[in-house]
């Protein structure tokens, strides 16, 4: 997403749309087609946005001087995206015919390596704590450009679900909330699943550190870090009132810190300060 104005330019958002974070997804795979753009849009622009810490040391890498760098986060609708409640959960389950009375993890994205999925999936063969509960993927199959992982094999543990446009009634069907992967820049699924109540299990990657304080409002584990996933889902899936602990604080922090009209008063405060420049410059 990019904000232009005529005297000025304000580049939103320009290195998460490209890619996450870090050196798994930051530039690797538009490198040779993004020379012109880096070079004329994000050093040239008046501010450029970065949503975490991450972002803003690439940008810093590429030459984007530190004083044009703003640090806004992505905003969330959350009056669309509501923390459910029980009764919301039972009807949620009921429509899309998911287990009434087992404890459900939700993944949801491309089914892509740099998503962390084989990790996932090899997480949950293996961890016993695990047996009592099921695995809901919802997503596609990734282009060959982002290293797909191979056929995803469902079984009475494993569900898997085509992508859908309205996520919501997964979110309020859950328990857990999911995201293993190796890089990342704000993730708009933890965002969502964070405003509708589930507990969250992340990799240490991209803007999540920041979302999320670790054992308050979700678990933090490393990335590739098979063994610490396994135990960190094991926490929240044994122990509900754990669940509901961090439930209720994902849903409160996205509501103080993420909701979209704080977000968006932050933006138009930046375009008011360029138009204020380009007026004293004229």
């Amino acid at each position: 997403m990019s904000f232009r104005s005529l005297p000025d330019c304000f580049a939103g958002q320009s290195m998460s749309s490209w890619g996450g974070g870090g050196r798994e997804r930051e530039l690797r795979p538009i490198r040779p087609v993004a020379w012109l753009t880096r070079s004329a849009g994000l050093r040239r622009a008046t501010r450029v946005q970065a949503t975490s810490d991450q972002i803003a040391a690439g940008l810093l890498e590429l030459g984007v001087p530190r004083n044009r760098i703003v640090r806004l986060p992505n905003g969330l609708d959350t009056a669309r995206f509501l923390e459910r409640t029980e009764k919301d959960q039972v009807a949620a389950r009921l429509a899309l015919g998911l287990p009434a009375d087992r404890v459900i993890v939700l993944y949801a994205g491309r089914f892509a390596r740099h998503k962390g999925v084989s990790d996932l999936l090899d997480t949950w063969t293996v961890t016993s704590q695990l047996q009592d509960a099921v695995l809901v993927l919802v997503g596609s199959h990734a282009l060959a450009v982002d290293d797909p992982i191979g056929p995803v094999e469902e079984s009475e543990r494993v569900i898997l679900r085509d992508w859908t446009k309205d996520i919501r009634d997964y979110y309020r069907a859950s328990d857990i909330f999911v995201l293993p992967s190796h890089g990342e820049g704000m993730s708009n699924a933890l965002l969502e699943a964070m405003a509708c109540g589930l507990a969250v299990v992340a990799t240490r990657v991209g803007a999540a550190p920041e979302m999320i304080r670790d054992g308050i409002d979700g678990l933090l584990v490393e990335p590739r870090d098979r063994l610490g996933l396994g135990m960190a889902l094991s926490r929240v899936v044994q122990d509900p009132g754990l669940r509901k602990r961090i439930g209720h604080a994902t849903a409160s922090t996205v509501r103080d810190r993420y909701a979209i009209q704080s977000v968006v008063a932050a933006i138009e405060s930046t375009y008011l300060e360029i138009a204020g420049r380009a007026r004293a410059v004229t």
